[in-house]
């Protein structure tokens, strides 16, 4: 956290709030097998979709670069910028 408010790098608390997410959705999901309702339904599908979907970008932004044209990966020419 004191990365992120001295250098202005925000990367290392992004990267922590996808972990969080993964909790978060995870403990949603249990508290909903134990506590069946319409509310916790909710609340767990909404987690689990959230930390899918950011996870995803994550992984594929961030971590692996195949969706930046900067990116030094060797497979993103192939898997997604390919011109053929």
């Amino acid at each position: 956290m004191r990365q992120a408010f001295e250098q202005k790098d925000y990367g290392p608390a992004m990267n922590g709030l996808k972990y969080l997410s993964t909790i978060v959705a995870v403990v949603t999901r249990t508290l909903y097998v134990q506590r069946r309702g319409t509310i916790m339904r909710i609340i767990a599908a909404s987690s689990s979709g959230v930390a899918t979907i950011f996870n995803t970008y994550w992984d594929m932004v961030k971590d692996w670069g195949l969706l930046c044209k900067d990116s030094k990966n060797p497979w993103k020419h192939t898997l997604v910028w390919s011109r053929r």
